[in-house]
């Protein structure tokens, strides 16, 4: 399904697939959810001081985002860390920005949808999604949402976001991503 967006510098159009069951394909995704799963063990989610960013392998980090959590009804969300790559492929940084500023309608229920998602079921969760941005081309993603706790057994109110966009097959005036040139938000 693609929805119309204001012009904010944000995405234009937007598509996503949910995925539960974690089939993650690209690289840095794969070894992005093999470091949570080490932290997490048996069905728990991290605590954000044992698993922050400093604890994912380094070509993760620049495909990095942060999603805090508002505790709010609805819950609130704001970018706390969007990695460089991220920031380069998309030409800008929202870090600090709370996404009811950021994003409007349809777009603001695309961008939450997954992050709800972790929330209601506390465990991670894989998405494909495809963006046009104004001035770039189409983008797909490959994103990866990981829960967070501030305490042991607490509410999530972290989630690290994963993400690696890629330009589709053919498509002309973008390079594929690689560890020093994707990103997402």
């Amino acid at each position: 399904m693609t929805q119309a967006a204001p012009d904010t510098g944000g995405p234009t159009a937007l598509a996503l697939t949910l995925d539960p069951d974690l089939r993650a394909r690209h690289p840095v995704i794969v070894e992005a959810l093999a470091a949570w799963q080490r932290f997490a063990g048996a069905g728990r989610v991290p605590c954000w001081q044992d698993f922050s960013p400093s604890a994912m392998p380094a070509r993760v980090v620049p495909h990095l985002l942060v999603v805090e959590i508002a505790a709010t009804d609805p819950p609130g969300f704001r970018w706390r860390l969007i990695g460089t790559a991220i920031v380069k492929r998309l030409g800008r940084d929202s870090t600090g920005k709370r996404f009811e500023d950021l994003y409007h309608g349809a777009v603001y229920d695309h961008m939450t949808e997954a992050p709800r998602w972790v929330l209601s079921h506390s465990r991670p969760l894989r998405s494909e999604g495809s963006a046009a941005f104004a001035g770039k081309d189409f983008l797909t993603s490959e994103n990866l949402f990981l829960p967070a706790t501030a305490h042991p057994g607490g509410s999530v109110d972290r989630i690290l976001v994963v993400s690696v966009y890629e330009p589709p097959p053919g498509s002309q005036g973008s390079s594929p991503s690689s560890p020093s040139s994707s990103g997402s938000a």
